[in-house]
């Protein structure tokens, strides 16, 4: 699936097994809508990590409103701690993703029911299904964790970080904890502490909130 990492982790939320394709209700969706945002500005070189803060690259530029949106709250000039890049906006990070997918006509929003908010609709349901699918993959397959691109590893621990059920169960996540855990020292040269960060951005946001964007 050619979509940034932000776009990606939304769909993955989608509960395809069932007789409707809906996005599930999950916690921490906009702070690992902004986690994934970093992900990939990092994968493609646009954001630096020195000293415990992260900062855009000088004279570089993104054409995706989103990472565009996050680019900006990382100015070169002006480093940042990952948490803080995690938690900026990260209540409307996730209406924002949601925007951009509507828009390319991935997801329909159906406004139905007011008192529990709009019903999110997929519209390739086995697009969405063969994604998560490679992700799990990635996690329980046994697979080299060389020979498995770095997206998709960051992909799978982005998805455990944020509790993503839809993609592996806590039952799953604790199985699997070992491999996990390797996964993420695989790609943490990508994005140094981005992980941790995550974990901690949510911590907070549970404490506030219930992790409920």
């Amino acid at each position: 699936m050619n979509r940034p990492l932000p776009q990606r982790m939304y769909l993955l939320g989608c509960a395809v097994d069932g007789d409707r394709p809906v996005i599930a209700a999950a916690r921490f969706r906009g702070e690992l809508m902004r986690a994934a945002a970093l992900a990939e500005l990092s994968l493609r070189g646009l954001v630096t990590y020195r000293r415990g803060k992260a900062a855009g690259v000088p004279g570089t530029s993104v054409d995706d409103p989103f990472l565009a949106s996050v680019l900006r709250y990382a100015p070169a000039d002006r480093p940042r701690r990952w948490v803080s890049l995690i938690s900026h906006d990260a209540h409307t990070a996730e209406a924002f993703v949601r925007g951009q997918l509507a828009e390319a006509g991935a997801v329909s929003v159906d406004p139905r029911n007011p008192l529990q908010g709009a019903e999110v609709l997929v519209r390739d349901r086995e697009a969405v299904r063969g994604l998560r699918n490679e992700v799990r993959d990635a996690v329980i397959g046994g697979r080299d964790v060389a020979e498995l691109p770095v997206d998709r590893l960051l992909t799978a621990v982005l998805a455990a970080e944020a509790e993503v059920d839809t993609v592996l169960t806590l039952s799953e996540r604790w199985t699997h904890r070992k491999r996990l855990k390797s996964l993420a020292a695989h790609v943490e040269p990508v994005a140094p502490g981005l992980t941790i960060a995550l974990r901690t951005a949510n911590a907070t946001a549970r404490s506030y909130n219930g992790g409920w964007s």
